[in-house]
């Protein structure tokens, strides 16, 4: 829900969190505006691109190029800046990777943007929270965009993880348009997506440099400003606007020294590595080598930056200047909330290089810095400090210690810091297991006179990172301890009811059907006994019960649950959960032979996602699949054909052939295919699919599903060799996710023993 409708005046935490970052942003930008060298030229192309892009079905991404210190970051702040100006009808996030607190991974940018469109055009989705799901997720949510919509993303090579942009949706419909930088061009980058334009930034011309050393030197240096202003700009690495900018603020602030002599330091430096050794050589001149690196590495190595006073006590008494070696590298750091860090990644680049010899050295530095954070109390900044800078150093005991705090865990647990969480444990899960880590970490918080809803919710974090770690029965048992402790406690019944829901997703997807509906009818209980419920959460329980329901056959139950959830989405106006309502029956009535019903329901959610989302939206196309597989079930396979292909052309152009969605949609093809007669194609259709989701991270349970689907119809062609192949390479990947008692694993297991008995015969009868 925007801000514009909400009834409370307080914030949420996604409103608080955006404002924060909006507000980094904006500050880091404003900082870009001030110092850009106003080049029309490339302006003016951005302008055109954009214009163009606006009329083209597809989206575009530009991508400005140059070496560091081209003025990229300048360049797109000023754009972004008179774009929304002029444009204010239209829709820009600008994220500058680096400026904020977060955002410096690929996954934290996309659930920014997310949340800025959520915010925007009321998505009412969920955003999701596993790395997997969010970069399958993403291309959805730009497909749901109503209107022109830019990003500006600035850095894109400088992302701690992501920086080959392999991320970035393989199509994009045409309401988006991406300028981004890098110092990288497109042919470099891992990226799908075809439609990109390169815009290198060109060198500053003569008139330029002459305007930037004209604007900043002072007629009060005594000799004519020409002769100043011609041997500063002929340097031939004046062509570059930090280099130029820099050298520059460096003459003026070299007091005691003949300005000639200033210029001659200048114009001694081969390239901006030099010029930044040069001011580091001055700094230590007048402040002693040791002074200036032990102020200086800090400040290198912190993840987000440090204040005045970290950085005091983790240089020491031994640095008793530290405010004045601050001081004299200013024009360097940028200042955000009283933190400080280098305004350029090249200068902290150059000054790591410069004090750091080797990686021991860099990793005692790591480790200082995390002593330093994990002595002071848990607050959402050290959490976001101490176990990166565990991590830096290999210290897995402290890095395991410091994640087993129950603040620090909770910090951890919350919004993008989730994804930190499980990167930490990916690394110090090859010294430490989380599972027994936090076995012996909840003994202890036994004993810190915790309140029972605080002890529940601590266990219930440790369950929520085992389950997206898919350890799905040490989470179980954490969320029954939890469970356990909340009905002793009395707590909310909003929340034990989410706990309730939560063990039977658990259940379900280790495959115990029974136990999975208990705890599920259990939770929709509670929520419709509580005084103010969860809408969202009663509506996720009914959905899910409702599939279970549907596995086990009960057709009755799961329509009687649905038609309550499509009459309470009618009321309330939401037409996303009404358009699955309407699927979820359409399948129910496909079961229960009710095949006008089922057409019924199919038709009303593509007409409603038709007129709320568009005719070329991805949910439109689901739909239409649904409706294609019950054209299947008639016999009208010409129908169910057309239909199927038509629904596959919105997939293909919004989504591109490797997504899963458009994945399982060819899939449905193939077996309508398969069953008007031409196994062979079907079988190469499926062939194909089942290549493209090898590729794919985190899609390995619908890779078994189309390996199942491959080898029943390579069966059913003779081709007994293939089909045990596929089946059994479906038995491995169920095997290692869901376990060798999972029902879909016991049902591939036995079609596997099944084909080798058949080629046990062959082989005989030969």
């Amino acid at each position: 829900m925007s801000s514009s409708t909400q009834t409370s005046t307080v914030a949420t935490p996604a409103q608080l969190f955006l404002d924060h970052e909006r507000r980094e942003h904006e500050a880091f930008a404003a900082s870009r505006r001030r110092v850009y060298v106003r080049q029309r030229e490339p302006l003016d192309a951005i302008d055109r691109f954009v214009d163009e892009a606006a009329a083209s079905s597809r989206g575009s991404i530009l991508l400005a190029t140059g070496d560091s210190g081209t003025g990229k970051s300048a360049l797109l702040a000023n754009w972004a800046h008179g774009f929304r100006t002029h444009h204010p009808q239209d829709f820009v996030i600008e994220h500058y990777v680096g400026s904020s607190s977060r955002g410096s991974t690929h996954i934290e940018l996309i659930r920014r943007v997310m949340l800025e469109l959520n915010e925007r055009f009321e998505i009412s989705g969920t955003v999701p929270v596993t790395p997997s799901s969010v970069e399958e997720e993403f291309p959805l949510w730009l497909a749901k965009v109503k209107d022109r919509t830019v990003f500006v993303l600035d850095g894109l090579d400088q992302l701690e993880e992501g920086s080959d942009c392999s991320w970035l949706p393989e199509y994009m419909p045409g309401r988006i348009t991406i300028i981004a930088s890098a110092r990288k061009s497109p042919s470099s980058l891992s990226v799908s997506n075809q439609n990109w334009t390169e815009l290198p930034l060109p060198p500053l011309s003569r008139a330029d440099r002459q305007e930037i050393v004209s604007r900043h030197l002072p007629a009060s240096l005594g000799e004519p400003n020409r002769v100043h202003l011609d041997r500063m700009t002929s340097h031939a690495a004046s062509t570059n606007p930090l280099f130029l900018c820099t050298g520059t603020a460096t003459v003026l602030s070299d007091d005691g020294v003949d300005v000639k002599d200033r210029i001659d330091k200048y114009l001694a430096a081969n390239d901006l590595d030099d010029l930044f050794e040069q001011i580091l050589v001055r700094i230590e001149e007048k402040h002693g080598v040791d002074n200036v690196r032990n102020a200086v590495v800090p400040l290198c190595l912190a993840r987000r930056g440090l204040t005045q006073d970290e950085l005091k006590a983790v240089a020491g008494k031994r640095v008793p200047n530290v405010d004045a070696i601050v001081s004299s590298i200013d024009l360097h750091t940028i200042r955000r909330n009283d933190i400080i860090a280098f305004s350029h990644e090249l200068f902290r680049s150059c000054a790591s290089s410069r004090y750091l010899k080797n990686d021991d050295e860099i990793r005692s530095a790591h480790k200082k810095l995390g002593k330093l954070f994990a002595s002071q109390q848990a607050t959402a900044r050290t959490a976001d400090e101490a176990p990166w800078h565990w991590m830096r150093a290999g210290e897995w005991k402290s890095l395991t210690d410091c994640l087993c705090d129950r603040e620090t865990l909770h910090f951890l647990s919350v919004d993008d810091s989730q994804f930190d969480l499980l990167r930490y444990w990916r690394a110090a899960g090859e010294h430490f297991d989380p599972f027994e880590s936090y076995e012996a970490a909840i003994e202890k918080w036994n004993g810190d006179s915790l309140s029972l809803t605080d002890l529940s919710c601590a266990i219930e974090e440790v369950g929520a990172l085992l389950t997206k770690q898919g350890r799905y029965d040490e989470a179980r048992a954490m969320y029954e301890r939890a469970l356990s402790i909340r009905e002793n406690a009395g707590s909310d019944v909003v929340e034990h009811a989410r706990v309730l829901h939560q063990l039977g997703e658990l259940y379900y997807h280790s495959g115990s059907v029974a136990e999975s509906e208990r705890y599920m009818r259990s939770a929709l209980d509670m929520l419709d006994s509580a005084v103010e419920g969860d809408r969202d959460l009663r509506a996720k329980c009914v959905g899910d019960l409702a599939a279970l329901l549907f596995r086990k056959s009960e057709l009755a139950e799961a329509e009687r649950l649905l038609n309550s959830a499509r009459i309470a989405a009618e009321k309330n106006g939401d037409s996303r959960l009404l358009a699955e309502c309407f699927n979820n029956l359409g399948s129910v009535y496909i079961s229960m032979n009710k095949e006008d019903r089922a057409d019924e329901m199919f038709r009303a959610a593509i007409r409603l996602n038709g007129r709320v989302l568009g005719a070329d939206h991805p949910d439109v196309a689901r739909s239409m699949l649904n409706l294609a597989k019950l054209e299947m079930q008639r016999g009208n396979l010409t129908n169910a054909e057309s239909t199927a292909r038509a629904a596959l052309d919105i997939l293909d152009a919004v989504l591109g052939p490797s997504h899963l969605s458009t994945m399982n949609g060819r899939a449905h093809l193939a077996n309508i295919i398969y069953k008007s007669g031409n196994a062979t194609l079907a079988e190469e259709m499926l062939t194909d699919i089942v290549d493209r989701a090898r590729k794919r991270v985190g899609a390995e349970l619908l890779l078994a599903g189309y390996l199942a689907n491959l080898g029943s119809i390579q069966k059913r062609r003779g081709a007994i060799q293939r089909a045990r192949e596929a089946y059994g390479e479906c038995v491995s990947i169920r095997t290692s996710h869901l376990g060798e008692s999972h029902p879909d694993t016991v049902h591939a297991r036995t079609a596997e023993s099944s084909l080798a008995e058949m080629a046990r015969t062959r082989s005989k009868a030969r």
